[in-house]
C-alpha cells in the first residue's frame, strides 16, 4: 500500500506511528463507508415496510415520523466521525450520537432507551482490535464477523493494511511487531473517535446457524459495560422536558468506560460521575517548553497512558483530586529549600515534609485545571515507568534528579511553585512504595 499523503494527526509524534496511522487512516475510512452503506439500506428498508403496512389511521403518524428519520439519518450520513458520540471536543456535546438514535427508531417513545444491543454487546477496545487482527490475518484468518461486513470494502483494505503495517516494523520480532500494530489500532480508534460499532442480532440458545452479520439495529460501545440489577425499563418514566436523545446519552455514556469526558470542569463533589472512567480526559494538553526530554515524557506519557494499568488510572485519579482540591491555592514557605537541604534519608525527608506549614499564595495564579491534571498525571506515571523520557533522563544524569529544566523552567512557565507540586508528589511516593531510580 502506497501511502502518498502528507496528512498528520494530533498527538502521533513519532513519524513511524504517523506513516502507520496514515495506513490505518485508509481502512476506517473503508469501515465507515461500510457502516454507513448498512445503516442507511437498514432504516430505509424498516421506513418503506412500515409505511407499507401502516393501517389508514396511522398512516399520517408513520409518515410524520419517516420524515424526522430521514433528515436525522442525512445528518449522520454527513458526520466525518459516525461512530463518535460528537464531532467536537466538548464532553456536553453528543449530536452524533442523537443523529443515529433518532434515525434508527421508528417509535419515538423508544428513543429515551438508546442504541439496541448497547449493554449485551459491550467490548473493550483491546477485544475490538483484536477481532480486526484474527480477521485480518496473512495466514488462517478468521471468518468475518460484526461489525465488519463479508462482501464490504473495508475487509480486504484492511487485510492490505495489516500487511502494510507489518512490513513497517519487519525487522522487529514477533512481540515487537503485535505491540505496534496493537498501539496503532488503538491510537486509531482515539484519532477516528470511534465510540461504537455495528453489531449482529442478539444468538439465542436455540439450534442452528450463529448470527454473525451486522445489522442496522444491534450496537454496542467500546467500554466495559456496568452491570447492575436495576431494569431501565422498571425506572420512572423520564421527566417530559429532558430530550430523549439525552436520556439515552446518558444511559450509554454511563456504561462505557472510554466515553470522552473533560476535566476542567471536575469539582470533588462531582467526581463521582468520572471515577470509573479510564481514558484521558479530552483536555489533557501542556504547553511545549522547547526542552527535549520534557516535552518528549508528555507526549511519551500521552502514546503509553494505559487505561487498564492500575498505576496510570491511580495517576489520573489523584490529578483530578489534587488540581480540584491544592493547586493553586496552597504553597510551601519560601525557603523550602533550606527546610529540605541536607536530608539524605527517606525518613528525614518524610518527618521534614510533615512538620512543613503551608501558606497561602495569595493570588489564584493560573486555574486552567486540565493543565495540571495533565501535569501530575504526566509526573507520577512518568517516574513509575523506566521507559519513560524522564526515567532515561534521571537515570544519565550525575545526581539522578529531574535536571533544572524541569524542576525551574517548566514550573515557571505555568506561574505554579514547582515546589508545591513536585513536593505534593513526592509525598505520595513516600506514603507508597517509590520506584527504585
Amino acid at each position: 500500500m502506497s501511502v502518498k499523503s502528507k496528512k498528520t494527526y494530533p498527538d502521533i509524534t513519532s513519524s513511524l506511528d504517523n506513516i502507520a496511522m496514515r495506513i490505518v487512516d485508509i481502512a476506517f475510512q473503508a469501515f465507515f463507508d461500510d457502516t454507513r452503506a448498512l445503516v442507511e439500506d437498514g432504516v430505509m428498508r424498516d421506513i418503506n415496510s412500515r409505511l407499507a403496512e401502516a393501517s389508514p389511521d396511522d398512516y399520517s403518524r408513520v409518515a410524520a415520523r419517516t420524515k424526522e428519520r430521514k433528515t436525522a439519518l442525512q445528518s449522520w450520513m454527513n458526520q466525518e466521525k459516525p461512530l463518535s458520540y460528537t464531532q467536537s471536543s466538548s464532553n456536553e456535546s453528543h449530536e452524533t450520537f442523537d443523529f443515529l438514535v433518532d434515525a434508527i427508531t421508528h417509535d419515538k417513545r423508544q428513543i429515551s432507551h438508546g442504541l439496541p444491543g448497547w449493554n449485551a454487546n459491550s467490548k473493550t477496545p483491546l477485544d475490538f482490535v483484536q477481532s480486526l487482527f484474527d480477521m485480518s490475518k496473512p495466514t488462517n484468518p478468521s471468518n468475518p464477523h460484526a461489525p465488519v461486513i463479508k462482501d464490504g470494502s473495508f475487509l480486504p483494505v484492511l487485510k492490505v493494511a495489516h500487511s502494510s503495517l507489518v512490513s513497517l516494523v519487519k525487522d522487529m520480532n514477533t512481540a515487537a511487531q503485535q505491540d505496534f500494530l496493537e498501539r496503532t489500532f488503538r491510537n486509531a480508534l482515539v484519532v477516528f473517535k470511534v465510540n461504537f460499532f455495528p453489531f449482529h442480532q442478539e444468538n439465542t440458545q436455540v439450534r442452528g446457524a450463529r448470527f454473525r452479520v451486522p445489522v442496522y439495529n444491534s450496537w454496542g460501545p467500546l467500554g466495559l459495560a456496568v452491570t447492575s440489577n436495576n431494569s431501565n425499563r422498571s425506572s420512572p418514566p423520564p421527566l417530559p422536558q429532558v430530550p430523549p436523545t439525552q436520556i439515552a446519552y446518558n444511559l450509554a455514556v454511563s456504561t462505557d468506560r472510554n466515553a470522552p469526558w473533560i476535566a476542567k470542569n471536575i469539582k470533588l463533589t462531582t467526581m463521582r460521575s468520572i471515577l470509573k472512567r479510564t481514558n484521558l480526559p479530552a483536555d489533557f494538553k501542556y504547553h511545549p517548553t522547547g526542552t527535549a526530554y520534557v516535552d518528549e515524557t508528555y507526549d511519551w506519557v500521552k502514546q503509553n497512558y494505559t487505561p487498564t494499568n492500575p498505576i496510570h488510572h491511580l495517576a489520573l485519579l489523584v490529578a483530578v483530586i489534587v488540581s480540584s482540591s491544592i493547586i493553586p491555592f496552597h504553597n510551601p514557605p519560601p525557603d523550602v529549600r533550606s527546610l529540605m537541604k541536607g536530608a539524605k534519608s527517606r525518613r528525614e525527608v518524610r518527618n521534614r515534609y510533615l512538620n512543613m506549614a503551608w501558606a497561602s499564595k495569595g493570588t489564584r495564579g493560573m486555574t486552567d485545571k486540565s493543565i495540571f491534571v495533565s501535569m501530575i498525571t504526566t509526573f507520577i506515571i512518568a517516574l513509575y515507568e523506566p521507559q519513560s523520557p524522564l526515567r532515561v533522563y534521571m537515570l544519565a544524569s550525575p545526581l539522578t534528579g529531574l535536571g533544572p529544566e524541569w524542576t525551574t523552567k517548566y514550573s515557571a512557565s505555568f506561574l505554579i511553585s514547582h515546589s508545591s507540586f513536585h513536593l505534593f508528589i513526592f509525598y505520595f511516593f513516600l506514603r507508597n512504595e517509590r520506584p527504585q531510580i
